[in-house]
């Protein structure tokens, strides 16, 4: 079953994804304002461990240093966010795989078949791409990095690199050309 994407609400978080992405980049803490479904608005200093497309929305899994836990930030509520001078040393957290986070959603874990893809990131996504897609063979080539990944629900992905805007592209599948999204 194809997913809709949640329109201007799940691109919105373009510019906090480029945040979060160099917080991960640089190893540091990165400031937050957070507002919550509820609508309560909180600063916290977090330290990025990954981002994953879920469901339509960007997510960031983060040690929150105000409740000094794990806690799972949806971008699109994350007000503004800056990049602290602060290095990021976060408890460990056995058993996380970053790759594995990104692609839950697009790879399906076993899934029987799955097909090569590559996304074109131009700047200045390009610089976020090792955070979108970690788990990717990567190719830079002066402002753009190809990232070629492993998809079993290209449908997913499809959404995923609209929420990017023009600065992404779907540029090749070993899928069949009726079947790309």
């Amino acid at each position: 079953m194809k997913r809709a994407v949640q329109g201007t609400n799940a691109a919105a978080p373009v510019p906090v994804l480029l945040t979060v992405a160099r917080g991960i980049r640089h190893s540091r803490r990165v400031r937050i304002l957070y507002r919550d479904a509820g609508g309560a608005t909180t600063a916290r200093d977090v330290e990025v461990r990954g981002v994953s497309f879920q469901d339509g929305w960007w997510y960031a899994l983060v040690h929150c240093r105000l409740r000094r836990a794990e806690r799972l930030f949806r971008l699109d509520r994350v007000l503004d966010a800056r990049v602290t001078t602060r290095p990021a040393r976060p408890p460990p957290t056995y058993g996380f795989d970053a790759a594995f986070f990104a692609s839950v959603e697009y790879l399906t874990p076993g899934a029987p078949v799955a097909h090569l893809a590559s996304i074109r990131l131009t700047a200045p996504l390009a610089s976020a791409a090792t955070a979108i897609f970690p788990g990717a063979i990567a190719e830079r080539s002066g402002r753009t990095v190809t990232c070629h990944v492993r998809v079993s629900r290209p449908e997913v992905l499809s959404d995923l690199v609209k929420t990017l805007g023009p600065e992404a592209e779907w540029v090749h599948a070993s899928l069949p050309p009726a079947a790309w999204p």
